[in-house]
């Protein structure tokens, strides 16, 4: 099994960044830590038709962990994620920590390495909300919903996110999101045209025939960075 840290920012100061360089050299060491993934606004207008453009986070970090021992070891006040996020809080972020099983889908079975110098373009995903039946909806959405994913035209990888229970004493809010998902593209025309082409259209038709869900569900472009 694979769990993830997801680390999401908001700022509402203007000019405000947090640097790939500076995560790297806080956080690359973390004990247990497999992958640490940077994520942070691509501006892609009316690309996608069915849903429309909401505001972006500042950034997103994935940390990837092999247990959930792993995960929870490094969320405490103490130690350098915790210094971390207390230090970027002075400066004005905000975050929020979600923790999730990873479930891959696609030909890869392990996520893929960039080097420093690449970058790809993710279609992040997250359904903050409710439905009648969660397992059923997750059960359901699961079993149709990343075949069709991972179809799309010129997409690299696919991985889909599920919640559970974690201790954590990490000195910010949690969210808690039903389900999480990103898709992960070479360019931002690559993720244009898939958004474009017909299988978005299967997949929106697919998502109308789950149970209903009630709450937000923004996907946002981002560019991706291996830290």
């Amino acid at each position: 099994m694979t769990y993830c840290l997801f680390l999401t920012a908001h700022n509402q100061q203007p000019g405000l960044h947090l640097e790939m360089t500076d995560i790297a050299e806080q956080l690359a060491a973390l004990p247990g830590l497999t992958q640490l993934l940077f994520h942070q606004p691509l501006e892609l207008p009316d690309a996608d038709p069915f849903i429309a453009a909401e505001a972006t986070p500042n950034c997103v970090l994935q940390l990837y962990f092999s247990t959930i021992d792993q995960i929870e070891a490094v969320l405490h006040t103490e130690g350098k994620l915790g210094t971390f996020v207390q230090a970027s809080n002075l400066a004005g972020y905000q975050w929020e920590q979600q923790v999730m099983l990873v479930r891959r889908f696609g030909d890869s079975p392990v996520p893929q390495i960039l080097p420093r110098s690449e970058e790809q373009v993710t279609y992040l995903v997250h359904y903050s909300g409710h439905v009648e039946d969660e397992a059923d909806w997750i059960e359901r959405y699961l079993h149709q919903h990343p075949p069709l994913l991972a179809k799309l035209p010129n997409v690299r990888s696919v991985e889909v996110y599920t919640r559970l229970d974690y201790c954590s004493q990490l000195p910010v809010a949690r969210s808690n999101a039903l389900q999480r998902n990103k898709v992960v593209f070479d360019s931002a025309q690559g993720l244009r045209d898939a958004l474009a082409s017909p299988q978005r259209e299967a997949l929106r038709e697919d998502y109308l025939s789950l149970p209903r869900f009630v709450g937000e569900s923004p996907h946002y472009p981002m560019h991706t960075c291996e830290c």
